[in-house]
C-alpha cells in the first residue's frame, strides 16, 4: 500500500495536477480572448463598411438630385431656344410692302 501511495504521489503529486489545470484553464482563456479580439475586428469592419454605404449612398443621392436639376436647366434652355427659333422664322417671313 506504501508503494502505491509512493507511486500515485510522484505521478499526480502536488504542484503537477494545478501545473496541468492551470496551464489548461490559461489556453481557453487565451483562445477566448483571441476570438473576441477577431470578433471586435468583424464589428470594426463592418462599421468601416457602413459607414463607407452611407457616404456613398449620400453621394449617389446629391449626384441624382444634381443631374435632375440639369436636365430642367436644360429643358428650359432647350424650351428658349424653340421658341426664339420660331419667332425666327416669323419674322423672317414677314415682308415689308410699304413703298413711298
Amino acid at each position: 500500500m506504501n508503494e502505491l501511495l509512493i507511486i500515485l504521489t510522484s505521478l499526480f503529486g502536488g504542484l503537477n495536477i494545478f501545473q496541468f489545470l492551470f496551464f489548461r484553464a490559461e489556453r481557453k482563456k487565451a483562445f477566448a480572448t483571441a476570438e473576441d479580439l477577431m470578433l471586435d475586428n468583424e464589428q470594426k469592419k463592418q462599421d468601416l463598411h457602413q459607414g463607407d454605404y452611407d457616404y456613398l449612398t449620400k453621394r449617389c443621392d446629391k449626384l441624382v438630385k444634381d443631374y435632375f436639376e440639369m436636365m430642367e436647366k436644360a429643358q428650359t434652355a432647350m424650351d428658349e431656344a424653340a421658341k426664339l427659333r420660331s419667332e425666327i422664322t416669323y419674322l423672317k417671313g414677314l415682308r415689308c410692302y410699304v413703298t413711298i
